[in-house]
């Protein structure tokens, strides 16, 4: 992750931080006379896919037993018990059609889940690299209904 500070401007009294996170996401802190104000920008597009027609049945089981060995794997950093969220939210995001392949493929969360369980890191990164050969689509929620 990489962080970077703003200045405090006199006038309105106010600090902006920006955190870049591992899901090239940015989110933007704003703090305004002791509240603080969360603002997330995604900066680049995420692509769709059409779940309905390109995932088959294998695929959704293969993700639904990955997603359940993986919540009962944790790691120590910093002293701290961490969970592999990131990777989770983009298994789970597969069902609604979300293509997280290009974050999840090169992710720090992958590389250390396949350090400590590397079969489990291989269905992972088997996971991402079927999905990433679906057919793409830049229309939000286009595998509803």
């Amino acid at each position: 992750m990489s962080y970077m500070q703003g200045a405090c401007v006199e006038k309105f009294n106010f600090l902006l931080t920006q955190k870049v996170l591992e899901s090239q996401q940015k989110v933007l802190y704003l703090y305004y006379n002791k509240l603080k104000i969360i603002i997330m920008i995604t900066t680049d597009q995420i692509t769709y896919f059409n779940r309905h027609q390109s995932m088959d049945s294998e695929t959704r089981h293969l993700i639904l037993d990955t997603i359940r060995e993986l919540q009962f794997i944790t790691y120590t950093e910093n002293g701290e018990e961490k969970y592999f969220n990131h990777l989770e939210n983009w298994l789970y995001g597969t069902f609604d059609g979300y293509d997280y392949s290009e974050y999840a493929i090169p992710s720090r969360e992958l590389a250390i889940i396949t350090h400590i369980n590397s079969d489990l890191g291989a269905k992972i990164s088997e996971i991402f690299g079927i999905i990433e050969k679906y057919p793409r689509t830049t229309q939000p929620n286009n595998n509803q209904f």
